[in-house]
């Protein structure tokens, strides 16, 4: 199970590379930085540190096998970002694209720090991509931010037909408390 979900995670993040690199103007580059934001320390370090790992095994894939052909063969680098918490968020992707200029942000899967995230990379400009589920996250209408995943409200939607279908092959009846 634990392979499979990596496998997931691997070509969610193959996916969202390509995403960054489809809205970058084509031309020869020697070097790509797309900034990994993740919890690193903290409750979340456990999954960020994962996903922080797939990502680089993402990045070394694509660069042993060229490059990205369409940038000239430029090669990627990962510039990861510690963001434990909501209020590091925003100083801490403001430093990043400020000083790496990176080209795009990935990561961020804790909704309240996707949302304190992508105030800034909207308000300078560069893209985000989310595995975040709060559905604020694309209803504010921002250009920059894509989010990946499902919304939360249809997980919610999806968990309620479940428990609502479950109850009904039992002859059970759900009531509202």
């Amino acid at each position: 199970m634990a392979t499979q979900w990596f496998k997931r995670l691997a070509t969610c993040f193959s996916v969202t590379l390509f995403l960054f690199f489809v809205s970058l103007p084509t031309f020869a580059a020697q070097e790509i930085t797309i900034g990994v934001l993740q919890p690193l320390s903290g409750p979340n370090a456990k999954f960020g540190v994962s996903s922080l790992h797939a990502s680089e095994m993402v990045v070394d894939a694509v660069n042993a096998s060229g490059g990205i052909k369409s940038l000239g063969a430029a090669k990627i680098k990962i510039m990861s970002v510690d963001v434990p918490t909501p209020n590091t968020s925003a100083a801490a992707t403001q430093r990043l694209v400020s000083q790496n200029k990176v080209s795009g942000i990935i990561g961020v899967f804790v909704s309240s720090t996707t949302l304190a995230v992508s105030e800034v990379t909207e308000r300078v400009g560069v893209p985000i991509v989310t595995f975040a589920f709060a559905d604020q996250i694309t209803e504010r209408g921002y250009k920059y931010s894509f989010q990946v995943t499902p919304k939360a409200t249809s997980f919610g939607n999806a968990q309620l037909e479940y428990a609502l279908d479950i109850a009904g092959q039992h002859n059970e009846s759900v009531k509202k408390t």
